[in-house]
């Protein structure tokens, strides 16, 4: 749910990142068991990334954009763009998922300019060469996607929104079908798959957090405790007894999964001054004792970031790590291919002068 940093059709903004060629490195075990340090890397200043994926220390894609999208590659040295394709004059990616340097999918919406006019959901496919868009079944009314989870070229779960509440889809290797999904009224913002047999999606529905399951042949939903805050941004999982949530909240809202139950996860550790708002966007778990969250802080009711905000889960513990900060700056997803070894994406400026913005850890 990149809160105020993405704007989609209906209202989502930004994200990106910046500096060293730095950013994918193997470690070497005398650093395992240090915290990682965080760097700016370098890049070709797109407007602004949503999401990130990454297979190796040697591939990664990221995309966003706001009036068309954008992807940008990495490859083990230096971020550079690739042309992606755009349906109409108002396209943009939100998320992207890779199981290999052949195989990603971006998803997003596609509308016309000017402003209100229908928006449907857009998924693109990178094959290693090049983007193709992929068609997407009609939903009644407005639809957009929001978020992507593939566990194989041939299985992919994307979820977003209708007219009608949650969307979701399907990819089969072949084409997209819609799956019935439980809550109509709310919107999905981030997915999780661990195989065919196990999803769990986020989101929200007014001013409660929304938490469903898939289990191999049907979606449910599952009570979650939180009611406090606007919704649930991002999610990853590891099996299907844990997974880890993030949101909006005062002091940056997580909730696990432990295969019964939703659970509060304590975040005394993370540091949030008082009357600022922690938004955290995006989240990885590389492992059961290792997930690194994303977001920024904003302060009182400002409505654009002040700065970028990094929290990891190690020994069982949630802390904020320093990084390689950038004021004005928001990170809106991350994935980790290791402990040590993550890539984060956002923006930088305000709109409409926005770059992106991107940091890894090694």
């Amino acid at each position: 749910m990149k809160f105020p940093l993405r704007a989609a059709g209906v209202g989502l903004l930004i994200t990106a990142f910046a500096s060293l060629p730095v950013a994918l490195l193997s470690t070497p075990a005398s650093a395992r068991t240090r915290a990682p340090t965080w760097s700016v890397v370098s890049n070709p200043n797109t407007i602004s990334l949503a999401g990130v994926s990454c297979v190796s220390s040697t591939f990664c894609m990221a995309v966003g954009g706001l009036s068309s999208t954008e992807a940008e590659r990495w490859n083990g040295t230096s971020w550079s763009i690739v042309a992606s394709q755009n349906v109409t004059t108002n396209d943009s990616f939100s998320g992207v998922a890779c199981t290999s340097p052949t195989f990603c999918m971006a998803v997003g919406y596609s509308s016309q300019n000017p402003e209100p006019s229908p928006t449907s959901a857009l998924a693109e496919l990178w094959n290693g060469t090049m983007w193709t868009v992929v068609p997407v079944p009609t939903a009644p009314g407005n639809s957009f996607l929001e978020g992507i989870s593939c566990v194989s070229a041939t299985r992919c779960t994307a979820v977003g929104q209708n007219d009608g509440g949650t969307l979701v889809l399907t990819w089969n290797g072949a084409s997209w079908s819609i799956v019935p999904s439980p809550n109509g009224g709310g919107r999905l913002y981030g997915v999780s798959c661990i195989s065919t047999a196990f999803c769990a999606a986020v989101g929200f529905s007014g001013s409660q957090a929304v938490t469903e399951l898939w289990n191999g042949s049907s979606w449910s939903l599952v009570p979650n405790p939180e009611t406090s805050f606007s919704g649930l941004s991002g999610v990853s999982c590891v099996s299907p007894s844990f997974c880890e949530a993030v949101g909006v909240g005062g002091g940056g809202p997580l909730i696990r999964w432990n295969g019964k139950a939703w659970r509060t996860v304590r975040t005394g550790h993370l540091r949030v001054p008082y009357g600022d708002t922690l938004y955290l966007q995006g989240i990885s778990c590389p492992k059961r004792s290792h997930c690194v969250a994303v977001g920024s802080i904003y302060h009182g009711g400002s409505s654009t970031p002040d700065s970028t905000y990094v929290a990891t889960l190690r020994n069982g513990r949630w802390s904020e790590v320093t990084t390689a900060n950038s004021p004005g700056s928001a990170l809106n997803g991350v994935s980790c291919v290791s402990p040590t070894m993550c890539t984060a994406v956002g923006a930088t400026g305000t709109l409409p002068n926005t770059t992106s913005f991107i940091e890894s850890s090694t």
